[in-house]
């Protein structure tokens, strides 16, 4: 293929090749400029029902236009054969970064936090990767993470075709039942046990992988191995991996749960969101890099008193390194995405992630514009007063630990989330209360509670409140 033209795109040189096919160098002839050619297999393309998938994986996936994501420009075919254009990333793929010890915390955060921002905006749009792997992870010469090939490993899946064959009086096929049940999707080494099933996937699929990819950015290897792909199989369904903190010692425990909980085989105990991922992610790096400093600050030469006068210069200058860090974490990671999360009505979430920017920069005026944004200021009492106040999304799943202590009432000023939230209101000798509601008429909200004895035998109080309810054309309430 070097040397050839292909439509517009002049081929240089060969790049790579792997199980999804071979991938060139090209320049664009009509914009001037050097992108990637990848060559998908033939046998993978043989029939008009896994182009028409590819097409549509290929403009679902040319529609994300995220940083760490690489952008698709082009699909299309020469003398047979499907090739889609890609934007080129000047780096490596991270399997050629992970050292035999693992890589350093700082950078394996670093690149794990912007992979987890990926998968944040992939799955919001309703998109699942199913074949990631440190293969697929570029990280190019300034350190910036582009994940590769969203949506590709769905062509590896028996073709629909044949299931139409079977049944001619069959004329569609959702897109849900492209992915056979039965059909062993991905790189087998980072599958989740329900990969490995042959059973539907769905986007905690994807923490799962991510979990072993972090793994072994950790530990230097990965965490299911086995001489044989079914070895490897039946470790991902039945064994645990060594634990992180055997494999290195002082891993912060917050980034040992982290991986643990990716690395769920039943999913409804992994993570239930990359979104949740991320801030996790985001809330470690930060907690790695003040201690960081910290430790250096401590060094035992700053003790002499002959040097104070540097050691507060050298202060000075750590101190300004962690609020830039900061207001840079703020202003490039955490505030778009609570502008995001505003976007998606996920207004629980966008809260929780703007108090954790105010709480590192509660001056800066862009992160303080933010937190109005997601939150508007409440007083809340109760009757009698004295009572824990707590909230959490009302739309999030039964999970321990997310209920939000307010504190004790009278509590004032407050800031309060948007949306729909659940209330709950504990006081000893009284019965918890718990209600939904959203945004009240008013900022100062009340709540009254009832002695544990008062309430007539084999009942219970219900609080009598007004909802608003969205009315819809057509729709009478």
């Amino acid at each position: 293929m070097i040397g050839q033209t292909v439509g517009h795109y002049s081929i240089l040189d060969k790049l790579g090749e792997g199980g999804m096919g071979a991938v060139y160098k090209a320049r664009d002839l009509r914009l001037e400029r050097f992108v990637a050619l990848k060559f998908l297999p033939t046998d993978k393309m043989a029939d008009e029902e896994r182009r028409r998938r590819l097409a549509l994986e290929a403009k679902a996936a040319s529609a994300l236009n995220h940083p760490n994501i690489i952008t698709i420009h082009e699909i299309g075919e020469h003398e047979g054969h499907t090739f889609i254009v890609m934007e080129l990333v000047d780096g490596k793929p991270l399997n050629e970064l992970i050292p035999r010890k693992g890589m350093r915390l700082t950078e394996a955060l670093r690149i794990a936090v912007q992979a987890a921002d990926a998968l944040t905006a992939a799955h919001a749009a309703g998109i699942v990767h199913r074949d990631l792997k440190p293969a697929n992870i570029m990280v190019d010469t300034h350190g910036r993470v582009k994940v590769l090939d969203f949506g590709l490993a769905k062509l590896s899946a028996p073709s629909a075709s044949a299931t139409l064959a079977a049944d001619e009086s069959t004329r569609t096929v959702a897109m849900d039942q492209l992915t056979e049940e039965g059909a062993i999707v991905g790189s087998v080494p980072y599958m989740s046990p329900e990969q490995a099933e042959g059973i539907p996937v769905d986007a905690r699929s994807d923490l799962f992988s991510f979990g072993s990819v972090l793994y072994e950015m950790l530990a230097g290897h990965r965490p299911f191995q086995g001489d044989s792909d079914i070895s490897i199989r039946t470790a991902i369904l039945r064994e645990m991996p060594v634990p992180l903190k055997r494999e290195r010692k002082h891993l912060p425990a917050e980034l040992e749960r982290i991986v643990g909980e990716c690395l769920e085989k039943d999913r409804e105990r992994r993570y239930q969101s990359a979104r949740e991922l991320w801030q996790d992610l985001s809330a470690c790096q930060a907690h790695v890099a003040g201690v960081g400093l910290r430790g250096f600050i401590r060094k035992p030469q700053y003790a002499v008193p002959a040097l104070a006068l540097l050691v507060a210069l050298v202060a000075g200058v750590v101190w300004s390194w962690v609020k830039y860090s900061r207001v840079r974490w703020a202003h490039d990671a955490a505030l778009p995405q609570v502008q995001r999360l505003l976007d998606q009505k996920d207004f629980y979430g966008a809260f929780a992630l703007a108090q954790k920017a105010i709480q590192l920069v509660p001056d800066d005026p862009k992160v303080q514009a933010c937190w109005g944004d997601a939150s508007w200021e409440a007083t809340i009492a109760t009757s009698p007063p004295g009572a824990g106040v707590y909230i959490r999304d009302y739309y999030a799943p039964e999970r321990a630990g997310s209920w939000s202590f307010l504190g004790k009432s009278p509590i004032r000023k407050v800031r309060i989330p948007w949306g729909v939230l659940r209330w709950r209101i504990q006081k000893e000798g009284f019965e918890t209360l718990e209600v939904g509601g959203g945004m009240f008429d008013s900022p100062d909200v009340g709540f009254a509670l009832h002695s544990r004895d008062s309430a007539p035998k084999n009942m219970v109080f219900i609080p009598g409140q007004s909802l608003q309810v969205p009315c819809f054309p057509g729709v009478k309430v």
